[in-house]
Formats: C-alpha cells, sequence, structure tokens
C-alpha cells in the first residue's frame, strides 16, 4: 500500500487506490474471520473484530467517495453509526467451525470438510490443556 500511495499520488488514481484498499480489507476479513490461526479464543474475537472494523471503514470510505458530490457529511455519521453494530455483531457472532464439527463423517463433500474438522478437534484438545494449565497457574499463585 505505501508503495501504491508513493507511487500513484494524484486525483486520477482515487478510484484505483480505493479498490486495492476494498479488496485487500475484503481478503483480510475473510482470511481472520473464517480462517483464524489463533489458538486463544479473546484473541481470535479480537483479530476478528479489527477486521470488520478494517472492512466497514473501506467500505464507507469507498462509498463517500462514490458520493462525493451528493452527500459530504452523511458518510462519516453512517460510519459512526455503524461501528456499534459491527462490535456487537462480530462479537456474538457463532463460530462457524463448530458445524464442522456436527457434520457427520459420512456426508462430508470433500476432503476439506475432513481437514477443517480435524484441525478445529485438534485446535479444541489444545485450548483445553492449556485451560487446564492456566487454571493449575492459577492456583499456585492464589494459594
Amino acid at each position: 500500500m505505501i508503495v501504491c500511495f508513493t507511487f500513484m499520488n494524484g486525483t486520477q488514481f482515487d478510484y484505483v487506490l480505493l479498490t486495492l484498499i476494498v479488496g485487500g480489507s475484503i481478503i483480510l476479513f475473510f482470511k481472520f474471520h473464517f480462517n483464524s490461526t489463533y489458538y486463544n479464543e479473546y484473541i481470535a474475537i479480537l483479530w476478528s473484530l479489527l477486521m470488520s472494523l478494517n472492512l466497514w471503514t473501506a467500505l464507507m470510505l469507498f462509498f463517500s467517495k462514490i458520493m462525493n458530490e451528493t452527500i459530504k457529511e452523511g458518510s462519516a455519521i453512517a460510519w459512526l453509526l455503524g461501528i456499534p453494530f459491527i462490535i456487537v455483531i462480530s462479537l456474538i457472532s457463532r463460530d462457524h467451525r463448530v458445524d464442522h464439527l456436527l457434520i457427520n463423517v459420512n456426508k462430508f463433500q470433500s476432503g476439506e470438510q475432513i481437514m477443517y474438522q480435524i484441525r478445529y478437534i485438534l485446535k479444541l484438545m489444545s485450548w483445553q490443556s492449556n485451560s487446564l494449565h492456566l487454571h493449575r497457574v492459577a492456583l499456585i499463585f492464589a494459594s
């Protein structure tokens, strides 16, 4: 992005830069919201929330540029009004990976679904061992 902003300075490149920003935000959102690589649940939720806000900001920036002549201050107000909704939706959204646990093994459509289920089971086992370890450490420090 820095290289793009360095070499594409000027109003004729605004839509190209905005398209790159929105495209990158969509990729980051899907990467962190649907395929989280973090084992800590709170960190995964935090990154999902941050990427949701990033995508919301990029979309509102794009729409404000498109409607520049029509709406000048409305896009900033819409952005501010949308932030609480984005936060609430990100925090209460159901974990999509749980669906992989509920699928019968005989009903998988592809090998990737089996891999997702195995990865999620391993992640759950890791979370369980980490939480047991944290409880033991907390008991040691509490006594």
